[in-house]
Formats: C-alpha cells, structure tokens, sequence
C-alpha cells in the first residue's frame, strides 16, 4: 500500500524506532514484536511486486490479516497515545479520524480493548465500561464492544482455570459494560480467543452453554472468526486455501458449524473489502462445500457492521459492480447469490437509514431474516 495512508513507510519506523530507543521501549518484548511485524508487513509489500499472479492474491491476503492485527494490537502506538496512556475515550476515537475510513474501524476495535483492558484486569466485576461511556458516535460503538470482549477474554482466560467459571464470569462482563443492546458484539469475542489460544477449552464451554441457543451461537460464530486468523491458515502457500473452512465443517454440531461458517466469511470479508478479487478466489476454491446459507449470512452480517461503522460505503458498491474473472463456470453464479445479493440486501438497509441489530448479526440467522437484522428508523 503506497498511498498517503499508508502506515508502514519507512520514515515512520526510523522515526518510531527513534522515539522508542529514547524511551527504552524499543529493548521490550513486544517492541521487538511490533518492529518484527513492521517488517513482515513491508516485506510483503513488496514481494507483491515480483510473486507471480497465481501466488498473489495468497500474499494479499495475508498482507491484510497483518495490517488488521497490527492496527488493533499497536494502536497506542500507531495513534501516538503515550506508554499506559488511557485517556478520554472520546479524543482517543478521534485521533482515529487521521487514518481514514478503512483503518480508523480497525483502529477503533484497538482502542476498545486498550480502552477496557486495565478496568477488567484491576477489578473482579468491572462495570459500565461503555455504558456509561457518553458521547460515543453510534458508529464507533460495534468496534469499541468487539475490542472490549476481546480485552474480558484475555483478562479471565488468566484469571479461571475452570471452564465455567470462565465462561459465566465473561457473560457478566460483558452484559455489565455493553452499551444498549451492543453485549452480543463482546460476547462473541469469547470464541475467537478461546480457539487461538486455549483451544482444550472449546468443548467444555460448547457443553456448559448447551442450554442457551445464543451464547452457543455467538461462542461459535467467534471460534469461526478464530479459524480465520489461526496462524496456520494464513501463512501463504503453507496450507489448502479451503482448510479454515474446513475446520468449520469439523464443528461437532449444527448450531456449531453454521455459526462457525458465518464467522469465518464474516471475517474473511471484512478483512479483504478492499480487494474483491481475494473474496471470489476464496469462493471459486470452496464454492463446492457451501451447501447452506451460512457463508452468504457471514457476508451479509460483516457488509452491515461495514455500512454501519464507516463514512462510506464506495467498498459495498464495488462489491456489486465486481465481475470475478477466470476460475471456474460456476464462479459468477457464486459471487451473484453469496457476494452480490448479500450487498445489494445492505445497501437496501442503509437506504432504508436502518441500524443492525447486534443480538442477531454476531450469530447465524436464515438469510430469509435478513430483514430483521436492521432496525428501520420510523
């Protein structure tokens, strides 16, 4: 990425490497980490330039997985808030504004779990986090709650060591800091963090929200999301392009693999908007294993949080007027009903002035629901 956007040039990474040498940052572990991914990402910046076509759009792809990671995990960083600094919530989404449409969302998600972190680890039942949060813009609101469940994950996966426990305490959590209805966003957060990084625990807690139909839903709709982003899925060249979804079709029960399948094209899709021609090589290599509704539900869902979190929707429309090349003959026909029809249904609700509706877009709903997914303003 090259232009006036870009976050990974040269001069900013002399000028941070600088800045953090004085402070003695730059000799911390996750410094060292940080300047590890400034290089991956340049790296494969420019090995784009000279990688075949066939191998492209695996380099794009894990390029943008990077980018995404990145702008969440260093967005102290990246938006110059100083070491430790948790200022007010409101200045911190607007320094978000300098990155522009496509970044300040994935900032936005950073800063609600950078926002939350220090208020869940220093007390046993945080409360109003975010609902007590007043002047948020509606649209910073869905990323802020993911970001914040992804803060309450990591925070309790340290503190219990019984799966219950875990699990009760992160429903409280996030029931008792969510703003409005939004509790479903951070919720959902739960299964991704569980799937990268304590895996043995997916089964027990599957089995302890047996007896509720949601928190299952939103628990494997994240473990889909965690398919997405497992380290092993996004290398480029080292894996089968379909294996992520795969591991989805692997889930041991129906409520389990349409959730898992929904996340993981919801994620699929946000990460990769940019570059329509990633989405439909996916759909040209797995279009043989969507036999249900799931994947367009995860399009549907992710184009929806899109519309309703950034400033335009140019990205949705060029998802309509995309005419996928080569692959297969089935391809076009794929893109029409899992890609093109699910955008059309979201610029439908933005015209409609409709808001999503967090209880069921973080989970899988029948696409004849689709509908009930907006709440249309009177």
């Amino acid at each position: 990425m090259r232009d006036r956007n870009s976050l990974f040039t040269h001069g900013n990474l002399i000028v941070d490497f600088l800045r953090n040498v004085l402070n003695l940052n730059a000799f911390t572990p996750r410094y060292m980490l940080k300047t590890a991914f400034d290089v991956m990402l340049q790296s494969t910046d420019m090995a784009k330039s000279v990688t075949p076509e066939s191998g492209r759009h695996s380099l794009q792809e894990f390029h943008n997985k990077l980018q995404a990671f990145y702008l969440f995990e260093y967005v102290d960083s990246i938006l110059g808030f100083a070491e430790g600094e948790v200022s007010n919530l409101i200045d911190m989404l607007y320094r978000t504004h300098s990155l522009g449409p496509f970044f300040s969302v994935w900032a936005t998600e950073g800063i609600g779990h950078y926002y939350a972190y220090p208020f869940a680890a220093s007390s046993s039942s945080p409360r109003g986090i975010l609902s007590d949060a007043i002047n948020v813009p509606a649209e910073n609101l869905i990323p802020l709650h993911t970001g914040m469940g992804l803060a309450f994950a990591e925070v309790l996966l340290n503190r219990h060591s019984a799966p219950e426990a875990l699990a009760d305490a992160f429903v409280q959590f996030c029931q008792s800091n969510s703003h409005d209805e939004y509790w479903p966003a951070a919720m959902e957060a739960l299964g991704l963090v569980v799937r990268n990084l304590r895996p043995e625990l997916i089964a027990p807690i599957d089995q302890h929200f047996s007896n509720n139909d949601d928190l299952r839903a939103y628990f494997w709709h994240g473990i889909g999301r965690g398919h997405y982003f497992l380290m092993v899925n996004s290398l480029p060249h080292w894996n089968s392009p379909g294996q992520g979804f795969e591991m989805c079709l692997q889930s041991p029960h129906e409520l389990g693999k349409l959730n898992a399948l929904s996340g993981f094209a919801w994620a699929m899709t946000l990460v990769n908007l940019r570059h329509p021609e990633i989405i439909a090589s996916w759909l040209d290599q797995c279009g043989v294993m969507i036999t249900s509704d799931a994947v367009a539900n995860g399009i549907s869902s992710a184009l929806l949080v899109w519309a309703f979190s950034a400033a335009d929707d140019h990205l949705i429309r060029a998802l309509v007027q995309h005419q996928p090349a080569g692959g297969n003959s089935s391809l076009p026909q794929i893109w029409e009903s899992q890609v093109r029809q699910s955008a059309r249904r979201v610029l439908e609700c933005r015209a409609f002035n409709a808001t999503p509706e967090t209880a069921k877009i973080f989970r899988y709903q029948p696409l004849a629901q689709f509908a009930g997914k907006c709440k249309f303003a009177s």
